[in-house]
């Protein structure tokens, strides 16, 4: 149920849809798919064999506002996994209005770290198109083409398939036939791209898919292994327990019993091929302290929540995950922390899995711009090195923001580009008697900064009009206690012009830059406002 925290409001969207085929001396793709169906054609797949440890996050298109690709700890991760666009029944290809703006910058910055970005297709909400056109072989092959083209196109390195979910024996068979088409098209135009696909934890759903056909012909198969219990349960319990508990009522099932018995030892998937999956989010109960209780709610809530509530902590030693609860708020909260994350890596490793597949990687993003639960699986899953220097120019835009004095608009989207949309910040007053009063602001943002051998701040800025002479000054520290003084902006109009600062060479990593005012004489209390329309930290080799 990964795309059920996607916003439902009406969104715009473009579709994609090639007649022609992708280069001049492609083979013709009913040829190749009429190759890959007749009689009993045995397929000889490029799927990637590999002993590295994989992590994989999904990042969702709506976050990017929030959390644009500059956010993203590449160094925690081996691959992003861009969702969601999605299939139509004849065979075209439909996404959000603004889906593709954001990957040249994704795809850069994940390239120049050493890793990978697949397109992500389907999700909860979106999937409804997959039956009609697997079922038809003429949308079958369009979709085929067109997906090729769009991965290609915007230098994807792969597609994920997220079919939620098949339903019959006739989409289990179309579903086969959709992947060993794209596998043997693939062979043929695009062998290095990748193909992986996700996947429900029980039999319920697991049943329509043909994962005995399945797993030779994709890179990794990625298992929910959430959502055990939900608003559908009826009852409280855990939304993603490593192991299963005896006690457990509905004997809902766990990453374990999902992984080992139903997909190995049952359906007989290569341990290496499962990848088992991670929430960054917790579910809410209701009117219960207490596990395996009747109870209301079931809604999910992003770790980014839970962990500033002010609930007791709680350790299940049986299911090997934290809850919290409430007595004043008869409340008990499913959750993650970086100790339970950590658990599930050590299990991937020890089962020999292929790794860990993260939904979705926004949802532990602090206001600080730390990432409590992906370090945990960064560190446990990967041999952290130093990441090469950019191979060109690299900007890093602000990841997060610490809101510690003034009215904020806008958000850090609008950091992005010198488009006359602002981030603005507004004074405050500070206390005190009316002749002692003075207004001021402070306001921090967090970076991570690539590195290299030329570190430059660059901002373009202005402030409001005043009688105050009352400008905004930006100094940098690395630990948010130490600041070092960087530029002032006096400008009292956008003239389109970056104001820059040369930074140490040494400096990489987590970064705070901080503004504040620079007159606060008692009874200056007009409420001056910054404009701040673009700003990042560039990193040159």
């Amino acid at each position: 149920m990964k795309s059920g925290l996607q916003n439902s409001l009406s969104r715009g969207q473009q579709t994609l849809s090639f007649d022609s085929q992708i280069h001049r001396h492609t083979p013709p793709i009913f040829s190749l798919l009429r190759r890959a169906v007749i009689g009993t054609l045995v397929l000889i797949t490029t799927a990637i064999t590999s002993n590295s440890q994989i992590v994989a996050g999904y990042y969702a298109e709506w976050t990017a506002p929030g959390y644009p690709p500059s956010a993203i700890p590449m160094q925690n991760l081996t691959h992003i996994i861009h969702a969601f666009a999605w299939p139509n029944a004849d065979g075209s290809i439909s996404y959000p209005q603004n889906f593709l703006a954001l990957v040249p910058d994704l795809t850069q910055r994940a390239h120049t770290a050493g890793k990978k970005v697949l397109l992500s297709l389907g999700g909860y909400t979106d999937s409804l198109a997959f039956s009609p056109m697997a079922s038809n072989a003429t949308a079958r092959a369009k979709f085929i083409s067109n997906l090729t083209a769009l991965c290609l196109t915007n230098h994807y390195d792969g597609a994920d398939l997220d079919w939620e979910y098949p339903s019959s024996a006739m989409d289990r068979q179309n579903l086969t036939l959709l992947v060993q088409g794209i596998r043997t098209y693939w062979n043929q135009v695009a062998p290095t791209l990748m193909l992986t696909m996700t996947i429900d934890t029980s039999n319920w759903r697991g049943q329509y898919y043909d994962v005995t056909t399945l797993h030779p012909l994709l890179d990794w198969i990625g298992v929910m292994s959430y959502c055990y219990y939900g608003s559908f349960a009826g009852i409280s319990g855990h939304n993603a327990p490593l192991y299963s508990d005896p006690l457990d009522p509905l004997a809902a099932g766990s990453t374990d019993e999902s992984i080992r018995q139903y997909f190995h030892d049952q359906r007989g998937v290569p341990y290496n091929k499962l990848v088992a999956g991670i929430p960054f989010f917790g579910i809410l109960f209701t009117g219960t302290t207490k596990l395996y209780q009747p109870a209301g709610g079931g809604n999910q809530c992003n770790y980014k929540v839970t962990s500033t509530l002010n609930y007791t902590y709680n350790w299940d030693s049986v299911s090997q995950v934290p809850f919290l609860i409430s007595q004043p708020a008869n409340s008990l909260i499913s959750v993650e922390d970086p100790v339970s994350v950590r658990l599930k890596c050590q299990y991937a490793k020890a089962q020999g899995l292929g790794g860990v597949m993260i939904w979705e990687l926004s949802q532990d993003n602090l206001i600080t711009g730390d990432q409590p639960l992906l370090s945990s699986v960064g560190s446990e899953m990967l041999a952290l090195t130093p990441p090469p220097p950019p191979a060109s120019p690299i900007d890093d835009f602000a990841s997060g923001e610490i809101r510690s004095v003034g009215t904020v608009s806008g958000s850090l989207s609008a950091l992005l580009a010198s488009d006359n949309v602002y981030e603005s910040i507004r004074e405050s007053l500070s206390s005190g008697t009316s002749r002692k009063r003075y207004s001021y602001l402070i306001h921090t943002w967090t970076f991570n900064v690539t590195g290299g051998s030329s570190i430059t701040f660059n901002v373009e800025a202005y402030r409001s009009t005043n009688r105050e002479n009352d400008n905004f000054a930006f100094s940098y520290s690395t630990d948010n206690v130490n600041f070092t003084s960087m530029l002032t902006v006096t400008k009292t109009a956008d003239n389109n012009t970056l104001q820059t600062f040369n930074l140490p060479s040494t400096l990489k990593g987590k970064v705070y830059v901080k503004v504040v005012d620079t007159n606060r004489t008692a009874g200056n209390t007009s409420l001056d406002t910054l404009y701040v329309d673009k700003m990042f930290i560039r990193s040159t080799p």
